[in-house]
């Protein structure tokens, strides 16, 4: 198990030391629940002891893969342009380059890790989704801010960086969204044509629903870049990784809520490859 947290450990949407817009609680009575919420996962989850409440690590499997597993929460600012769901238009704040998903210390450090890397395939385990998703209507962009929509200049040094000093094979890792996705991540998201720099392949929940996947459905015209989207199938992602090849089987069981073990079907629900040196989604 590599476990890091994401916002439902202490409160949905929460962003640093604020809470998130669904809360109630004021900021003294917040800070008093995320120190609670910590201790009860370092107590309860399988880490080793480590000072502190850092979770961000990279994990490497010999020269095969590089794991850097990141908390895009404990360090992050605001949601600009507010946190409506699911999306909101876009507003000033949104173009600011203090806007920060890991904080600079952890950006600096993911930024050496990937520069020093020798592994064949680079990883970004992480939280919420990387590539952009236009929820807008009538040629107004709208977007998700608590995903890296909301924090697009720091998204955007980190692909700059992927481009210019080329590690190899960067992938990322995704949960968060209630719902199965596979995700080319490009130079420019504006443009379809631009080059394909990375890979995302984004996991379902295991029981929780997605009942916002209609909204999702009705907008993949716009967003040619997300080669799968399904958001009324559970399950989780298989991946085997060769030098040569990434697999992903999309593994979805018959009913989440069923107990008895022995009745539940898992089916593979699509499958994709990313070959070495050749970023983005091919079907297997």
């Amino acid at each position: 198990w590599f476990t890091t947290w994401d916002d439902h450990e202490v409160e949905d949407n929460w962003a640093g030391f604020q809470p998130g817009d669904w809360g109630d609680l004021d900021p003294y009575a917040f800070q008093l629940r995320r120190a609670a919420a910590f201790q009860a996962y370092f107590e309860h989850m399988p880490l080793r002891p480590r000072p502190g409440t850092r979770l961000y690590r990279d994990v490497a499997f010999g020269d095969l893969a590089n794991v850097f597993i990141l908390d895009t929460r404990q360090y992050r600012t605001p949601q600009p342009c507010g946190d409506p769901f699911p999306s909101a238009p876009e507003c000033p704040a949104l173009y600011y380059d203090t806007n920060s998903m890991t904080g600079p210390a952890q950006e600096a450090w993911l930024l050496s890790g990937l520069e020093r890397s020798t592994a064949r395939w680079n990883v970004l385990a992480q939280q919420t989704i990387f590539a952009q998703y236009d929820y807008g209507f009538g040629g107004h962009a709208q977007h998700n801010m608590d995903q890296w929509d909301g924090y697009r200049a720091q998204r955007a040094r980190l692909l700059n960086f992927i481009a210019d000093n080329r590690p190899a094979n960067p992938m990322v890792l995704t949960g968060d969204w209630h719902s199965f996705w596979a995700n080319d991540i490009k130079a420019d998201f504006a443009d379809p044509a631009s080059p394909t720099l990375a890979t995302e392949y984004v996991g379902s929940s295991i029981s929780s629903t997605c009942t916002w996947h209609e909204l999702v459905s009705d907008k993949l015209d716009q967003n040619p870049h997300v080669r799968f989207f399904d958001g009324e199938r559970r399950g989780y992602i298989r991946t085997t990784v060769t030098p040569g090849l990434w697999q992903a089987d999309y593994q979805a069981v018959s009913d989440p809520f069923q107990a008895d073990v022995g009745s539940v079907r898992i089916e593979t629900l699509r499958a994709f490859v990313t070959e070495d040196g050749r970023p983005g989604v091919q079907d297997a």
